[in-house]
């Protein structure tokens, strides 16, 4: 191989490393970028969205105590216009979730679990309410309390889905995070040692190749300039420049 294509081959290489460096960089970088997007635009918002379901189950639910406690029929009829509509608040923040804030299929099961136990707790206070407003309170809170697990395990499958929402937020801020970085580091590392090693196979190979042959012809112009024997050669088998150099040299002596 001659040195000029040694020296295009060790260029190129370079080239394409940086090349390789830099599109690497832009790829890890993405692909934070998109964590991050996803991070803002999906999981902190299901975060906040969840919590705000909770906190309307919270309130739905003093409004039916609060009703259970008033035996003054306008402030009734004011309660249970209100619990109508913390129903549908409750009915628009789980359907506003399920269309726009889903992340991956345990997020989707969460919120339908969380959905049906929200209904069925929607639908078993009708009958205690209307105990209620018929002065039959102690029915009411009897039917009531005999729910008291359901509405337990509602308030847990919230909570389940909060702190799932939350892993997911770890996971994209710093595990997904982390693994792009470690990924991109190895790559990085290993474009650049992969450089480094086809740069010094080539370069040093140049350099013997060089010195090697140019000490040759040193060595022979030195004795031809001694001893004035101008038979002597030099060794130019090699196919590069300075092959041709020596044998331009060879040449030269033939015609003294």
């Amino acid at each position: 191989m001659t040195i000029t294509k040694r020296l295009r081959i060790l260029l190129i290489t370079m080239m394409l490393a940086l090349v390789a460096v830099g599109t690497m960089g832009v790829v890890q970088m993405r692909t934070l970028a998109g964590h991050t997007a996803f991070l803002n635009a999906n999981i902190i918002p299901s975060v906040v969205e969840i919590d705000k379901l909770a906190k309307e189950f919270a309130i739905l639910r003093s409004m039916v105590l609060r009703h259970f406690l008033s035996d003054d029929d306008k402030q009734m009829t004011a309660f249970e216009d209100d619990i109508r509509k913390q129903k549908e608040l409750l009915n628009k923040t789980i359907q506003h979730y399920a269309d726009n804030l889903i992340s991956d299929d345990t997020d989707k099961a969460l919120i339908l679990a969380g959905q049906a136990k929200l209904k069925e707790f929607m639908a078993m206070i009708d009958e205690p309410i209307a105990l209620s407003r018929a002065q039959q309170v102690d029915k009411a809170k009897a039917i009531y309390e005999k729910h008291r697990p359901q509405i337990t395990a509602t308030t847990a499958a919230l909570d389940e889905h909060i702190a799932y929402n939350l892993k997911l937020a770890d996971e994209y801020a710093n595990t997904r995070a982390s693994e792009t970085f470690q990924t991109g580091l190895w790559l990085l590392v290993g474009t650049i040692l992969t450089a480094i090693a086809i740069g010094l196979y080539l370069g040093i190979g140049t350099y013997r190749q060089v010195v090697g042959a140019l000490s040759g012809i040193k060595t022979t112009v030195g004795e031809i300039a001694e001893t004035l024997d101008f038979t002597r050669r030099v060794d130019a088998k090699a196919k590069d420049e300075v092959g041709d150099t020596g044998r331009a040299l060879n040449t030269l002596l033939d015609q003294v």
